[in-house]
């Protein structure tokens, strides 16, 4: 099964530099950017990502392994970095956009996603951690699993991958108005589906209860490719949103959100980043 990866911004900045290392600590603080621009800045540019890198960590909170989530790619080269899925996430991301235009850019590859978190006293932590399930009464065996949950921002934009059937581990595409309004949806089908189609599921109401939204669809071109473009308008409410891509086959197709209030100003999403829920049943 193909990954659902949220396209994002790729934010770079720079990072200060203190010459050669004299002692084992400070080599160790050059080795981890992280540790050296949060302990030791030198410079205005320095500062900020000190400030930044603070402020970032403060969003992981978190009481469940299910508040946890990833936003991706993060602020180079740190990389990406867990919050609670129910995080203000603004003002960190001003703290980038800050960045990006104060400090000098340097090359920077890509990071690398984080992946599944749970939470460890309080805070996000990297990995799943192996514990036993407590089992209801009366039940001897239960089996457990994680999928993937991708929230969308109010503008956001995703690539997913399109099934024939839904599972237990089927990857889902989200969001959550903030306030009532209308969403819009733009999708690209590859031209050669015929039957391609996205379920639309409010609120825990579960792929038995779907929206029926206004549809349109014309033929366009997408890096170069002939795409079915497709045009999905629904009002909204507070709360979460689910999407499920169907098809005969896996195929790959891409998202993109545009949420706006009453007043037809841009709307504001509550739930941000990946995450993985955790699905066991008996």
């Amino acid at each position: 099964m193909r990954r659902t990866i949220p396209l994002g911004l790729l934010l770079i900045a720079c990072t200060s530099s203190n010459g050669d290392p004299s002692t084992p600590a400070e080599a160790h603080a050059q080795i981890d950017p992280e540790a050296a621009q949060a302990t030791a800045p030198s410079d205005a540019c320095g500062r900020q990502i000190a400030e930044y890198l603070a402020e970032r960590k403060q969003l992981s909170r978190c009481e469940t392994d299910s508040d946890c989530a990833e936003l991706w790619p993060g602020l180079c080269p740190h990389g990406p970095y867990y919050i609670h899925r129910d995080a203000d996430i603004e003002p960190v991301l001003a703290l980038e956009r800050e960045i990006m235009a104060s400090c000098t850019i340097p090359d920077c590859e890509p990071p690398i996603e984080l992946g599944i978190a749970h939470c460890e006293q309080g805070v996000c932590a990297r990995g799943r951690e192996t514990k036993r399930e407590r089992l209801p009464k009366g039940i001897e065996h239960m089996s457990c699993w994680d999928y993937r949950e991708t929230w969308l921002e109010a503008d956001g934009a995703a690539t997913a991958t399109a099934s024939s059937v839904i599972n237990g581990v089927t990857p889902l595409l989200a969001i959550s108005p903030a306030s009532a309004g209308v969403l819009t949806l733009e999708l690209d089908w590859p031209a050669s589906c015929t039957d391609c189609r996205l379920l639309i599921s409010e609120h825990n109401s579960g792929m038995s209860n779907l929206i029926t939204p206004t549809a349109t669809r014309s033929e366009a071109t997408r890096n170069g490719r002939a795409v079915q473009r497709e045009r999905l308008e629904f009002p909204v409410t507070p709360g979460p949103y689910w999407f499920v891509g169907m098809a005969g086959s896996d195929t790959d197709y891409t998202v993109r959100a545009d949420l706006r209030d009453r007043e037809g100003q841009p709307g504001r999403a509550t739930r941000h980043g990946v995450g993985w829920q955790r699905m066991c049943e008996g």
